[in-house]
């Protein structure tokens, strides 16, 4: 489809037809020009209103811009009385008295706009208007084909040319990049920057996958011997201002946005030292913590914690005095030293969380000093210092973690970790039994809860899970295709009743809207979603209409 810039003021009406009354035109050549001698002689003596007043129905060219022209019939108000313009980057034909595309029109003496910005309906009319220039990119003077978008290269965007216009601004699918060398999309190969820099010699641009990085082609970076520079841990590299910014100062879009440290190349140890001690040992990640302090999830209830803030990690920081306890956050005495110093055999409850205990037999466990879980959704029950279903024990004031978040067990640690709830999905605050899979709504899967647990993870046989009846239901229950259509707006479901209709979900409104129907005497294909030929289509118990009254 061409590409029709959008306007800052009321957009330009397409021409309608009218009937032609005055007959006085001269033509000037063999073609479809011409020019009406009476409305220029008007012109040049200022006074269209008058010409149209006596002239009503007459539709005439601008006599010095092609892509420009007045109608009579029609009084409307952007330039000055009965001034219109075509549509970008459409030409008016005085022959047929339409904007017709430009590659048709001969404009012969008038002024052929090429550019977006020569069109009067792309300049600024309001104080808050970005200029036309920043607005819409310029063909002029390229061959055709397609070209980067001008201080957007490195990105999805591209533009195609054709005669000196600008027919299209278009994007790539989402994960490619549009390579200005090849002129094509594709995804990001490094590689490809040596040959971009060695055509832009100056180029500074965001990098296309990573929010922290930027490609300057008048520097090389030691670490990668390339023109890809990184910003300052934490900082983010903004896209307008093209430097190194406060990471709450840069929208970073489809980019990747790192937060944690070792995302960063500038905090990985290079391969040549040695002694470098690994990344995450040194800088833990604050991704999933709270702003303030927290553990290091590598050492727990030791003396080192971290200071985050937006998922940052600020500082990695060391108790004055005693070790760091996870749940006051803050720094105390070590206890549990003490009675492991004097019992080596104790387990020993742990005194605020009712699924770990302190076994003193095994000093360096996971959590950290001698502190031990039981595996979700299990409780340490201090009278028998076991382990037991959370059912048979009673914690008190301690608290109980429900979901298998809350255990330090399924928290995954690295840079690269997806978020637990992503993988495990939480039963806080549902009712007994089966439950939605949060962020699944009408998907085959489920949940089931007892407790505010996640007991087991379910998948229906056939269908999608009903969230109001909470049962398995085929996914076209005419009941339910409205909800379902607003989880799903992409999708395209046969009727379970009729083979020649189907429920479209981009269609807003109404189950009623959202049910549509094949032209007769087409039906809906279950395989492939679309309408076919009868004889092309199996109904199986669906009703098969046949007569042509039979459709809607």
């Amino acid at each position: 489809m061409p590409y029709v810039p959008q306007f800052s003021h009321t957009p330009l009406l397409y021409l309608h037809i009218h009937a032609i009354v005055n007959t006085n035109f001269t033509a000037l050549s063999a073609d479809t020009t011409i020019v009406n001698t009476n409305f220029i002689a008007y012109m040049q003596a200022g006074n269209v209103a008058f010409y149209c007043k006596t002239h009503p129905w007459d539709i005439v060219p601008h006599p010095t811009n092609c892509a420009q022209y007045y109608d009579c019939a029609d009084v409307y108000m952007m330039k000055g009385d009965y001034f219109y313009e075509c549509p970008y980057p459409q030409l008016f034909d005085p022959g047929t008295k339409e904007c017709s595309t430009f590659t048709q029109v001969q404009c012969q003496s008038r002024f052929e706009p090429q550019e977006p910005c020569e069109y009067y309906q792309n300049e600024c009319f309001k104080d808050d208007c970005v200029p036309c220039r920043f607005r819409f990119v310029s063909c002029i003077d390229k061959p055709d084909g397609l070209y980067a978008f001008p201080g957007e290269e490195f990105t999805n965007k591209y533009v195609r040319c054709y005669r000196n216009r600008t027919i299209e601004v278009k994007e790539c699918e989402t994960g490619l990049v549009f390579n200005p060398i090849s002129r094509e999309c594709g995804y990001f190969v490094t590689g490809s920057i040596e040959e971009v820099c060695n055509l832009y010699p100056n180029l500074v641009r965001p990098h296309p996958i990573n929010c922290a990085q930027f490609i300057d082609c008048g520097e090389i970076n030691p670490m990668t011997l390339e023109a890809v520079q990184e910003c300052e841990y934490p900082k983010l590299f903004h896209p307008l201002t093209l430097t190194c910014r406060h990471f709450e100062e840069v929208q970073c879009g489809p980019r990747h946005e790192p937060r944690a440290p070792c995302e960063y190349l500038q905090n990985l140890c290079n391969g040549t030292d040695k002694d470098c001690v690994p990344c995450i040992d040194r800088l833990p990640s604050c991704i999933g913590f709270p702003d303030g302090a927290n553990p290091s999830m590598d050492h727990m209830w030791s003396s080192t914690y971290l200071t985050c803030y937006k998922e940052r990690t600020e500082n990695v920081q060391t108790c004055v005095e005693g070790i760091f306890n996870p749940y006051t956050r803050n720094c105390s005495k070590d206890v549990i030293e003490e009675i492991c110093s004097s019992s080596t055999y104790a387990v020993v409850a742990h005194p605020d969380n009712c699924a770990q205990f302190y076994n003193c037999e095994v000093e360096n466990t996971k959590l950290g000093n001698y502190l031990m879980e039981c595996p979700y959704p299990q409780l340490f029950d201090s009278n028998s210092l076991m382990c037991k279903d959370f059912q048979d024990v009673e914690c008190g004031i301690k608290s109980q973690p429900l979901s298998q978040c809350d255990y330090h067990g399924h928290v995954c640690i690295g840079p690269h970790c997806k978020p637990c709830f992503d993988n495990q999905p939480s039963c806080k605050g549902l009712h007994d039994g089966p439950n939605t899979y949060p962020g699944l709504l009408f998907t085959p899967d489920f949940i089931i809860c007892l407790q505010e647990r996640t007991i087991e993870i379910g998948t229906c046989n056939d269908g999608v899970f009903d969230p109001t009846r909470r049962i398995c239901t085929p996914r076209n229950d005419p009941e339910l295709i409205e909800e379902y259509c607003t989880a799903h707006p992409d999708q395209i479901i046969h009727s379970p009743t009729n083979c020649a209709q189907y429920y479209k979900c981009a269609t807003s409104g109404s189950s009623e809207v959202f049910l549509q129907e094949c032209p007769y005497p087409k039906l809906f294909s279950t395989e492939d979603g679309l309408c076919k030929f009868f004889t092309d289509v199996e109904c199986g118990a669906r009703f098969e209409p046949q007569e042509p009254c039979e459709y809607r």
